[in-house]
């Protein structure tokens, strides 16, 4: 009797083991998740994206500091275990966020709002803003956004081992991260172009612009939410701020004050020579 007893103990405590194993190891989406997309476009990991939750869009958002570290786990090692321990030197690695309310609305974000990255051409100046599209013209990439969402959480891959909010999907999936990277990335999820950076420069010389576009006139500008860099050890951090692009107008300004004071000096340097 005593034996029977602990027998069902035993087995029960395998069981509760086994259970808190496989509710760790689950992934959950939200409308107005952003989905962080690591792609290889060749070599090592090219079958495999890397695919992590950063939570609700207002997060990033609605920030009001300076700049914070994203709690991710310990993703560089999951970018090691995918890519290789040169990840971070990779040209052909890219990266990207995105995300979307799709149709239900949060706070906010009404339906079809969609958010999206942009690399920064140099680091330090702002990329260029995304415009806005009418509700019709959104729904196309927030459905597949929305798709890829709705693809991480169904139970088909579960988080790594080293993150909570991560997971590698393997090309072999429908709707995985890779198949909405059209032309080697440069079109992400059939509507953003140039969404992507990459580490040819190192994690130091890459920098991704989150913007948010709400539905509205295509003459209209989404707006700037702020800026995701990435270090060797595979911290992401978010910073609030970045320098913002000159408008055009702004460039021929300060040419022709350049032209100006260049004509000055060399009228006076020619007057003390004679």
């Amino acid at each position: 009797m005593k034996k029977r007893n602990l027998l069902h103990t035993v087995a029960l405590a395998l069981a509760i083991a086994g259970s808190s194993a496989f509710s760790a190891k689950a992934l959950t989406y939200n409308s107005d998740d952003l989905l962080l997309g690591f792609y290889a476009t060749g070599g090592t990991g090219s079958s495999n994206s890397l695919v992590v939750n950063l939570g609700q869009a207002s997060t990033y958002r609605d920030f009001s500091g300076t700049s914070f570290d994203l709690s991710l786990g310990n993703i560089g090692q999951d970018l090691i275990d995918t890519y290789g321990a040169n990840w971070a030197t990779r040209a052909d690695l890219t990266w990207g966020v995105f995300g979307t309310t799709y149709t239900t609305a949060v706070g906010s974000d009404p339906t079809n709002t969609l958010y999206a990255s942009r690399p920064q051409a140099i680091v330090g100046t702002q990329a260029q803003v995304y415009n806005r599209g009418s509700a019709a013209t959104q729904s196309g990439p927030a459905s597949r956004i929305s798709t890829l969402g709705s693809l991480y959480a169904s139970g088909q891959t579960s988080a790594t081992t080293n993150s909570s909010v991560a997971t590698v999907q393997p090309s072999s999936l429908d709707n995985d991260y890779a198949q909405y990277q059209a032309n080697g990335g440069s079109t992400s999820f059939g509507y953003f172009n140039g969404a992507l950076g990459n580490f040819a420069d190192g994690t130091s010389g890459t920098q991704l612009d989150l913007f948010r576009m709400q539905t509205g006139s295509s003459s209209l500008q989404g707006t700037y939410e702020g800026t995701f860099s990435i270090n060797n050890s595979g911290t992401v951090t978010f910073s609030s701020s970045v320098t913002p692009v000159p408008e055009p107008s702004t460039y021929g300004i300060a040419m022709a004050l350049a032209a100006a004071v260049f004509i000055v000096i060399r009228r006076r340097n020619c007057a003390h020579a004679a």
